[in-house]
């Protein structure tokens, strides 16, 4: 029974090499959806206010114009802040290489 177990952990140990996909890939499924919803809202504001403040067909809630611009910038920066870091790595090196000022100082 014992040797069961340890086999069973061993098994369990080299899957701890992968153990970041499932966090990663609902990080990723999540980016487009908090994307969309967020950047929607942003793009048609005041139907998403007067959707926030009407309370018979909408959601009734107090300060529509303060919480719906609240919702949306939340849901879109929340978006990019989902993304993984060596997103932004890569990012920041594109735009470095596109930069203007780059170009300006390896001429000179």
């Amino acid at each position: 029974m014992i040797g069961f177990m340890n086999c069973m952990q061993g098994l369990l140990d080299r899957t701890r090499a992968i153990d970041f996909l499932a966090p990663l890939a609902l990080r990723l499924y999540l980016v487009p959806v908090f994307w969309m919803a967020g950047s929607q809202k942003i793009a048609h504001m005041d139907n998403t206010i007067d959707w926030f403040g009407n309370p018979d067909w909408g959601l009734g809630l107090p300060f529509p114009s303060l919480l719906a611009h609240l919702a949306a910038y939340t849901e879109a920066v929340g978006a990019l802040l989902l993304l993984p870091k060596d997103f932004w790595g890569l990012l920041l090196q594109i735009a470095r290489r596109l930069s203007p000022l780059n170009s300006d100082l390896s001429a000179g």
